[in-house]
């Protein structure tokens, strides 16, 4: 009984997203188009961006992106954050609220 409380302890701990990004957990949002979460351990990034026409604009990669502000997420650490699973996919987008 007692391994079977520690296994069931370990699974909880291993698999609670909050965890994933330590001080950055808030990145762990989910992407409301497919429920998935935005970010895995290695694919979100700092960028640097461009304020455009309702949105904002950046490079990662060798590939361009455009983010509608409609998309945008609120960053926590007051940084743009990209999360890119794979080139050409950005899940989701983080930029500080406006006028910060």
């Amino acid at each position: 009984m007692g391994k079977t409380i520690l296994l069931a302890l370990g699974v909880i701990f291993f698999t609670t997203p909050s965890w994933a990004h330590g001080e950055f957990s808030w990145i762990q949002d989910r992407d409301k188009r497919t429920g998935d979460a935005c970010c895995g351990e290695h694919d979100c990034y700092k960028v640097q961006v461009q304020v455009v026409n309702g949105g904002y604009a950046f490079r990662h990669a060798a590939l361009s992106y455009a983010v509608n502000y409609g998309e945008v997420k609120p960053s926590e650490d007051g940084n743009y954050w990209a999360c890119i699973p794979r080139p050409g996919l950005l899940r989701c987008f983080f930029a500080p609220p406006m006028g910060s």
